[in-house]
């Protein structure tokens, strides 16, 4: 059995659906691009109520939990395309020496490290809280753009032979881009910024 957890909408007020059912007709992909081909079988529903306040607060929790497990997979997508990048710059020949010798190739090296450590940093300091939400929030749209630009550049340093599955570094960077539109892209991402921010500064006004 499965659970899933949905909200509903009913005369304006928001609620929240516990839904029990089966996930079939999913089968393995070869990417995270294709894990979207099973469907979920709804069971029994029980639609739960909750304050507005405990609402918002429940959606925040979730959205939350959901962009740092998103991000934490696409990091671990990034740092592993990193660590195929250097075993296959220190291999490959060209102008008489391996291309990790290379500036060009070093510098490629350096800007997927920098990516990695600008979302460790965001990782290791969030706060499961309003403040945190607010930071992730605000940040996700550059942590995306810095891991999908890392993950570009770990596809030139194999040239042409990137594009093979042969390598599995393709693969990879699939998942990366595709991760990028889960639970939302970045313009999601810029307007719920602007809402969730102006929903706040006009609940402090009422407040105050």
């Amino acid at each position: 059995m499965r659970v899933l957890l949905a909200p509903v909408f009913t005369a304006g007020a928001m609620a929240w659906q516990l839904i029990r059912g089966e996930l079939r007709g999913s089968t393995p992909g070869h990417g995270l691009d294709e894990l979207h081909d099973g469907a979920f079988e709804p069971g029994q529903a029980r639609t739960v109520q909750v304050p507005a306040h405990r609402a918002k607060a429940l959606a925040r929790d979730i959205w939350h939990r959901e962009w740092l497990g998103l991000l934490a997979i696409q990091q671990g997508c990034v740092q592993q395309m990193m660590e195929m990048a250097q075993q296959f710059s220190a291999l490959r020949f060209q102008g008489g020496r391996v291309i990790a010798g290379h500036p060009a190739v070093q510098i490629m090296l350096a800007d997927m490290q920098a990516a990695l450590t600008d979302v460790r940093i965001v990782l290791a300091g969030q706060a499961l809280n309003e403040s945190g939400f607010v930071d992730l929030l605000r940040a996700r749209n550059r942590l995306h753009e810095g891991l999908a630009l890392a993950a570009n550049v770990a596809m030139q340093t194999f040239g042409g032979l990137g594009y093979m599955r042969d390598n599995g570094i393709e693969k990879r960077w699939r998942d990366v881009n595709h991760l990028r539109q889960q639970s939302g892209g970045a313009l999601d991402m810029q307007l719920m910024s602007a809402n969730w921010t102006f929903t706040k500064a006009t609940a402090t006004g009422a407040h105050a």
